[in-house]
């Protein structure tokens, strides 16, 4: 499972750390800050945001600024597609692969949300 960009609140929330880098080496006040905006958010995912921002906070202080980036640049689809038959092999699952993008083709029956919510622009599940 691939997409092209993050859902709305998550692009929100990448957004609200862009305008807010400068305090990101600051944990206490970073975190504080979210919080606070957090709960002017009409949508209440607010554990779901807490848990999202922190992964990509750390992800930032480790690569920088691509961490932030809310779409992927390339096609992940096609990049797997390509290399289906070796990944396929490598894996020794025959022809049972399928790559699916979600941004474009949807949810297939039978995923989960929670499977959904962990993919990502750059991260494929």
């Amino acid at each position: 499972l691939v997409v092209d960009v993050y859902p709305e609140w998550k692009q929100a929330a990448l957004d609200w750390m862009v305008e807010n880098k400068g305090k990101i080496d600051d944990s206490k006040a970073f975190m504080g800050d979210l919080k606070k905006w957090a709960g002017t958010l009409e949508d209440k995912k607010n554990k779901n945001l807490m848990q999202f921002v922190s992964f990509v906070r750390k992800e930032y202080l480790d690569v920088g600024d691509v961490a932030l980036e809310k779409e992927c640049p390339f096609d992940q689809a096609a990049c797997f597609n390509s290399s289906l038959a070796y990944i396929t092999s490598q894996l020794g699952f025959g022809s049972t692969v399928e790559v699916v993008n979600l941004t474009k083709d949807g949810v297939p029956e039978g995923i989960n949300e929670r499977t959904t919510s962990s993919c990502g622009p750059w991260k494929p599940v």
